[in-house]
């Protein structure tokens, strides 16, 4: 939980990505959805204008926005812990010119998907 108030708490998950390859990826954008206990409470959309150089670890970070009237709570009445799953996509753009002529007129758009799932603590504030 990195932000909170009365009516929200603000999450930032965490998601590390490798690049294997040889060459650099450049990353376009992330689409992603927050479940809590199976319930859509938020869908988020990101530029990642960067490049995942080749070889290369880096960890990106999305925040994500629970709105406790959503669920039908306030600050004081929500539970300690919940369980959540974040899904999304991931854009990226593949290196040599053929490809990003493909990518510039919409033929070919490579994307990765990705799933996290575990339990929020929502003790800090109370």
């Amino acid at each position: 939980m990195t932000e909170e108030s009365d009516e929200a708490s603000v999450f930032t998950f965490e998601l590390e990505l490798q690049n294997p390859n040889p060459e650099p990826i450049g990353l376009r954008e992330f689409h992603y959805r927050l479940r809590i206990n199976g319930q859509e409470v938020y869908v988020g959309r990101r530029a990642a204008s960067t490049t995942l150089h080749s070889h290369a670890l880096q960890t990106i970070e999305l925040p994500a926005v629970l709105r406790y009237q959503l669920l039908g709570w306030t600050r004081r009445e929500r539970p300690q812990s919940l369980s959540y799953e974040l899904t999304g996509t991931l854009l990226y753009e593949t290196p040599g010119e053929l490809a990003e002529i493909l990518l510039d007129i919409g033929v070919r758009r490579p994307k990765v998907t990705f799933a996290k799932v575990g339990r929020l603590d929502l003790t800090e504030g109370r």
